[in-house]
């Protein structure tokens, strides 16, 4: 029997304490020493604010909270407690007050000193502001000279470091929900900066400048104090969230995109796939398999051919990704074009990347498109960046409307928490709709998407793994009930978001879809089982048995609790309800058309037979549930639970 927690998060170190608070007509969640979703009349005017420390190669130092009094009454609240971000050779304490007064005031303050000599980036307290509230919208930010400024938050994402506006930040006024909200920074220089070019899902304002590209240098006894405030403007009621516990999940028929291609990247752990893992891969019905072809490598061709073989074994075409010398690139893209000929399978895509470069340069994208221009596959070329979106967006190159454009997404950029992955969902389509922006005309091919870095592009001394750690691209929640869930929502907002393919994880081991036979790379801190499928390999599969298919444009009233996403394919109808929280969601779906629906769960119960019979698991139909006579059909999941929803459209018969 797997336990609980090992089924929900992949390791208990990742169930979060969590609990509702008032301020006056305010409602907010602590969760450990994090303030969220500061509400009011339902709007959300803060989502965050809290203290952060990262290191020289912008690593989040994560926080140790103790000592803590808590003072809470009906509507309004005392908080204290202790502090510690310990790693390496850092060392830093400090302590926390958090107040919300009756009048709907919070105050979050932090007092702390170094122990240690380290080098760092931010060390200091950061407000998150909710995109869906600010964005477009203007709003008045006050300067540390008392200079009053008029600001635009960005509609879609922008690149400039810091805001337009949004520097020297003393106070900034904006309206929520037509309520007027005033945010104070005190103790430091704040600006503010786009966090959805990182697919955070909220502007960010924050203390230490960053504009200098070297990291500070900080002596052992500096000390450190701010504060941000909260203050809304006058409401006629107090908030009602939570009170109605019931999501609302319902679709637009007049918006529907068709369904991207959807692949996996290369195992990092093993060189072959055995049967088995060959079995269950090639029955998703895949598109494309990612191969990471580094040009100046002696032995990229044999790893090419080796990921070749593996392809055609998969029934899958190839992604190349192939890596350039700058200064050799044209050549070495004339060798790829020679070896290949002697590809086993198809080649779907080739994705230019130059070494050292933020982004490709356009004339290595139009060399390879007129080499690959009579190839019999006719792949789509492509150019972009491997790393994060920002570095896309800051650079834009001039591609031609054909050519792909790409970049990769994970979402621990800056936070590690269960609930800070969940809002980047938000963030990942803003990511896309934003692409779209800049190039209108030009496919958008997302690759790869993963929980965790594959690799630190802003890393200024190597980054150590401590003795008994996991390797940093490995996240133990890999296996776990929320990866399968997390999956669900990247699927729906870039399919939604219209892109043309996604390139997920990678095939076998502790970063893909099936554990591999050989353990003897593991940790203890990852507890799979050789050769379990992990839950997300479930949700990937229900979506690819729908290819090629269309997906149907669906809204929550709860996105960050409850969502779905809702898949067309002939008269097929597919739905994916999955809850994003570690507690029972209940959820209507709306005005189905359909009598009756079939429903699989994919939760605690499940998980067992789904992990180490797939087989078994998948071939179930599932259990018949009745649809209302008004098109409704409700559902309660439990934690992080992924249900499929199969049923036919009335209308198609």
């Amino acid at each position: 029997m797997i336990p609980k927690d090992l089924l929900l998060f992949g390791s208990s170190r990742y169930a979060p304490s969590r609990r509702t608070l008032r301020a006056g007509p305010l409602s907010v969640v602590l969760q450990d020493g994090v303030l969220r979703y500061v509400k009011l009349d339902d709007v959300e005017i803060v989502r965050r604010v809290y203290m952060a420390l990262r290191d020289q190669n912008w690593n989040t130092i994560a926080t140790a909270y103790s000592n803590w009094k808590h003072d809470v009454r009906k509507d309004s609240f005392q908080i204290s407690f202790d502090g510690e971000n310990k790693q390496g050779e850092i060392d830093y304490r400090w302590k926390g007050s958090i107040t919300g007064d009756h009048n709907g005031k919070i105050t979050y303050s932090m007092s702390g000193v170094t122990l240690s000599d380290f080098k760092k980036r931010i060390i200091g307290l950061c407000a998150l502001l909710p995109i869906k509230e600010c964005a477009g919208k203007s709003a008045t930010v006050i300067q540390g000279n008392d200079t009053r400024k008029s600001a635009t938050f960005p509609l879609y994402i922008s690149s400039e470091q810091p805001l337009h506006g949004f520097d020297d930040i003393r106070e900034i006024n904006y309206e929520a929900g037509r309520t007027p909200v005033w945010v104070k920074f005190d103790g430091d220089k704040f600006e503010m900066e786009d966090q959805r070019n990182f697919t955070d899902g909220s502007y960010k304002v924050y203390s230490t400048w960053v504009r200098s590209p070297e990291p500070q240098l900080v002596k052992e006894g500096e000390k450190f104090t701010q504060s941000i405030s909260i203050t809304p403007g006058k409401t006629s009621r107090p908030s009602q969230i939570g009170k109605n516990g019931r999501a609302a999940i319902e679709m637009d028929p007049t918006r529907v995109f068709e369904l991207p291609k959807i692949g996996l990247g290369e195992s990092s752990v093993v060189e072959n796939l055995n049967q088995r893992e060959v079995g269950l891969l090639k029955a998703m019905g895949l598109s494309h398999l990612r191969c990471d072809v580094d040009l100046s490598s002696e032995s990229w061709r044999s790893h090419l051919e080796q990921l070749s073989i593996q392809a055609q074994q998969l029934g899958v075409g190839l992604e190349i990704a192939a890596f350039l010398d700058p200064k050799k690139g044209a050549s070495e893209l004339q060798l790829l074009r020679e070896e290949v000929e002697n590809l086993h399978s198809p080649l779907n895509s080739i994705l230019v990347f130059n070494h050292g470069e933020l982004a490709t340069k356009a004339d290595f994208v139009l060399k390879c498109e007129r080499l690959f221009a009579n190839y019999y596959s006719k792949p789509l070329i492509g150019g972009g960046t491997d790393r994060n979106f920002y570095d896309l967006a800051f650079t834009r190159p001039a591609y031609d409307s054909d050519s792909l454009v790409t970049y990769s997404v994970n979402p621990q950029v800056h936070a590690l928490d269960v609930t800070s992955l969940v809002e980047t969902l938000e963030g990942q389509s803003w990511t896309a709709e934003t692409a779209h922006k800049i190039y209108e005309k030009n496919p958008i091919a997302i690759s790869p998407i993963t929980l965790r870095p594959r690799f630190n592009p802003d890393e200024i001394v190597p980054d150590i793994t401590e003795p008994g750690e996991l390797p940093a691209p490995v996240d133990p929640r890999q296996l776990s009930l929320f990866a399968a869930s997390w999956t669900a929502g990247s699927l729906k907002g870039f399919a939604e978001s219209n892109v043309h393919s996604l390139t997920f994880y990678e095939t076998v081991g502790w970063r893909g879809l099936v554990e591999s036979e050989d353990t003897s790379y593991h940790s203890e801190k990852f507890l799979s089982r050789p050769g379990m499928a992990f839950p997300l390999y479930h949700v990937l599969a229900d979506v690819c048995e729908m290819l090629p298919g269309s997906v149907l444009v669906t809204e929550s009233t709860n996105p960050l609790a409850v969502n779905a996403i809702s898949i067309i394919k002939g008269s097929s109808r597919r739905m994916l309800v999955y809850n994003l929280t570690w507690e029972l969601q209940e959820v209507s779906i709306r005005k189905i058309n359909a009598s009756e629906a079939r429903i699989r769960r994919l939760n605690e119960d499940s998980a067992e037979e789904a992990m180490f019979k797939p087989d078994n698991f998948r071939d179930k139909p599932g259990a018949a549930k009745r649809i209302k006579s008004s098109g409704n059909l409700e559902l309660s999941l439990s934690p992080y639970e992924v249900v499929t929803v199969d049923y036919q459209d009335n209308d198609s018969y």
